[in-house]
């Protein structure tokens, strides 16, 4: 068995050590035997459980997950960069690529392109600009930045924009999983008149079973498996709609295209800002690497922006062009019958999966506002609070639906009242906090 010889230390009833290879590892006080390559291809053994690591050998990246987390652990992820791509691509891919098709079809194909040349482009920029910023003051925390170059009201003003763009997000996720949902069931008993078929029913159900357990997670960093799992799931809508969609277009085909608009793109830049967004998550997703340099963040922040920017193209204009007119809010509307099941419930996996990226996310700037430490916090209170914002969320959903708003309709309201707000705030203060920090 090899021999720790760096640094040795108890926290927690975890030891934590380097090892002669610089390796870094956590281990439990489990009897088990793990084995990996050193940098020189040899074989290297030591007994323990890994919680969670990843090894660079020769160039490719091993991840080692032997035993999951827990949820509530206070220990801080590092993720390599393969991780952290997954990480960025699933907080930018969320239920906003299924409003593409309607923003082509209302700002026009080429307005569109041009939206995305300028958000894809702008929001990398700015998300270069944040870690640059936090570097130089030493201040790797968004609204930490902000204070230290606009004062309290800087940083209550990042911290509430972050809160109500998280907060638009999860109200649009909450709503196309309970509208999907129910659309199926309906479709399977041939009537929407039973209690269980009721979007009010089954959005606290899915919520309080399927999306609280994962939201109970202390750290952004710690969500990479899930991320995986999810942009799978996605992938499989946008494969989906390029494969389907091209065998229902000969009914839509005699339709005029859209190809410039300015007033759709006015109102449709909001939802384009929105699906590619990940600015609010940049310091939390920075803060989980293993290297925390500019050039590592650019290396990962690159083709996650382009990879979203892929998929939100191949997806809008597909979908655009085969339903012209036609084309819903929900592109997933567009697809009807029991072929498309199976689809449905994988974008609600994704969606079910993704929640929890941007709940805490809001979690931590919401205590940030009322200058609480979440970290720090109490298991009870932290519980308690989790609950409650995730409940008061499904809430306001809840009401949208009492209130005779449908799941098309509200989806589409949601995006484009909260990237508009909140994505144009961002890409003004970008360049102004770096010049001042």
């Amino acid at each position: 068995m090899k021999t720790c010889s760096r640094h040795l230390q108890k926290k927690d009833s975890h030891v934590t050590f380097l090892l002669n290879t610089d390796r870094e590892a956590s281990l439990s006080q489990k009897n088990e035997t793990i084995r990996l390559l050193d940098s020189s291809g040899r074989s290297t053994s030591f007994e323990g459980s890994v919680w969670s690591s990843e090894y660079q050998t020769c160039g490719a990246t091993f991840a080692v997950m032997c035993t999951p987390k827990n949820p509530l652990s206070y220990d801080k992820p590092r993720n390599g960069r393969s991780s952290t791509v997954f990480l960025l691509v699933n907080t930018m891919i969320g239920s906003g690529i299924l409003n593409q098709g309607q923003v082509f079809a209302e700002a026009g194909i080429l307005s569109t392109l041009v939206m995305y040349a300028i958000a894809g482009s702008t929001i990398w920029l700015g998300a270069q600009l944040l870690i640059q910023a936090g570097l130089a003051n030493q201040k790797l925390d968004y609204s930490e930045l902000t204070n230290h170059a606009f004062g309290r009201t800087g940083d209550i003003l990042i911290d509430l924009s972050v809160v109500l763009s998280c907060f638009g997000a999860l109200l649009s996720y909450l709503t196309v999983i309970s509208g999907q949902l129910a659309r199926v069931i309906v479709d399977c008993v041939g009537s929407s008149d039973p209690w269980y078929t009721q979007e009010v029913f089954l959005l606290p159900l899915v919520t309080s079973l399927l999306i609280l357990p994962w939201c109970l997670t202390r750290f952004y960093g710690h969500f990479v498996a899930i991320s995986v799992v999810s942009i799978s799931s996605v992938t499989s809508v946008m494969l989906m709609v390029l494969i389907a969609g091209p065998l229902q277009a000969s009914e839509h085909a005699h339709e005029a295209l859209v190809w410039f608009d300015v007033v759709g793109s006015l109102r449709k830049f909001g939802s384009a800002l929105f699906a590619l967004g990940f600015s609010y998550a940049a310091f939390h997703t920075f803060n989980s690497m293993k290297r925390k340099t500019e050039a590592s963040w650019r290396t990962v922040t690159a083709p996650a922006v382009l990879i979203g920017v892929a998929m939100c193209i191949a997806t809008g204009l597909t979908g655009y062009l085969c339903f012209r007119q036609s084309t819903m809010g929900d592109i997933l509307n567009n697809f009807t019958g029991k072929n498309f099941y199976f689809v449905k419930f994988l974008m609600m996996l994704h969606l079910i999966l993704y929640i929890p990226l941007d709940f805490v996310v809001m979690r931590f700037s919401l205590c940030k506002l009322f200058q609480a430490d979440l970290h720090k916090m109490s298991l009870p209170a932290y519980i308690f609070l989790t609950i409650f914002l995730l409940g008061f969320t499904c809430l306001v959903v809840m009401l949208m639906y009492w209130s005779g708003i449908h799941e098309g309709v509200g989806f589409g309201y949601i995006l484009d009242l909260t990237g508009g707000i909140t994505g144009h705030w961002w890409l003004s203060s970008f360049l102004v906090l770096f010049i001042q920090s």
